[in-house]
């Protein structure tokens, strides 16, 4: 286990979260009255083994800016000068992550709030319209 003050490298880093992640699991399991099967240990190099199975992650790159929930729509599309409650805006982002999927396109991305898009939509050039059109039918 890591100590704080410790670095550890990305690859450490991903090793020490599946490790935590699968000791959980492993601790949910029995929580649950799940049982699992013991592995007869394999003298294998390298001598390290992995105390997990290998899972499947999906990263779903995604807004979430709930619509009205402590500021006004227009506060969180626009942004405003005062920050007290939190920082937002909206058409910016939007704006920044079109831009990074013209520039690469095996980017994808989810615009969950339909309402922001579509202020934002109603706002753009024929020009970026095209683009966006383009950016969707191509997944």
């Amino acid at each position: 286990m890591v100590f704080d003050g410790e670095h550890l490298s990305d690859e450490e880093q991903i090793k020490e979260g599946l490790a935590r992640a699968a000791l959980r699991q492993k601790e949910m399991d029995r929580e649950n009255g799940i049982e699992q099967e013991e592995e007869p240990e394999k003298e294998t190099a390298p001598k390290e083994k992995w105390p997990f199975k290998p899972y499947t992650v999906h990263i779903v790159p995604h807004s979430h800016d709930d619509v009205g929930w402590l500021k006004t729509i227009n506060q969180y599309f626009y942004g405003e000068i005062d920050r007290k409650v939190q920082w937002a805006n909206v058409s910016a982002t939007i704006t920044s992550v079109i831009e990074a999927l013209l520039k690469n396109k095996k980017r994808k991305f989810s615009q969950v709030e339909v309402k922001f898009l579509q202020m934002w939509w109603d706002i753009q050039s024929e020009a970026t319209r095209n683009d966006v059109k383009k950016l969707v039918k191509n997944g």
